[in-house]
């Protein structure tokens, strides 16, 4: 004789209606071992609920876990927390590669500790920090800027990774020509 297969349809419950079953068949266990029932469970029935308390236990689990994982989606935090790792090293392997412009712009940044600053949208002498990731364009959706002020920043982790090399990064204000570092003079190539 060939078990019914239907049985199986159990895989397709929603975690309540296993954590139900896992439920029911822990209480007739507790019952059948207090002696809560005028009659004592056979042998192979208490097996039998052993076995269905197991697995539908299992499924419940899986079906929190599943529910966990749609809801707090650790797969994307741990994305970018990779990424953010992933980030920093770069930055700090860049930092003795960087161009005299470069750390000039990053130690007036530094000794003002000024995250953000203006400048024109192709960020001026600071464009090679925007291809090396340093520095981002900050401007939100619906905000308006003119040509001459769009923000810029030093994403916070990176911010960290600076001031960790804080003394890579010499500025004396004395000898600069210009307020803003960044900025290109508007007859510059």
């Amino acid at each position: 004789m060939t078990p019914d297969p239907k049985w199986l349809d159990i895989l397709k419950a929603s975690g309540w209606k296993t954590g139900a079953i896992t439920f029911a068949a822990a209480l007739l266990l507790y019952g059948n071992a207090k002696r809560l029932f005028p009659l004592s469970l056979e042998p192979w029935v208490v097996e039998t609920l052993i076995v269905v308390g197991v697995a539908c236990a299992c499924l419940t689990l899986a079906s929190l876990g599943s529910a966990t994982v749609k809801v707090y989606k650790p797969q994307s935090k741990l994305a970018r927390l990779v990424a953010i790792r992933r980030a920093k090293h770069q930055v700090a392997k860049g930092i003795p590669h960087m161009t005299p412009k470069e750390r000039e712009i990053v130690g007036y940044l530094l000794a003002k500790n000024q995250r953000m600053f203006t400048n024109t949208p192709d960020c001026g002498e600071a464009n090679t920090l925007v291809s090396k990731g340093i520095v981002v364009c900050a401007v939100r959706p619906g905000q308006s800027c003119t040509y001459y002020e769009v923000p810029f920043e030093v994403p916070e982790h990176i911010w960290h990774v600076l001031v960790a090399h804080r003394e890579d990064f010499p500025y004396n204000e004395l000898e600069t020509d210009q307020p803003h570092p960044w900025r290109a003079h508007w007859m510059s190539p």
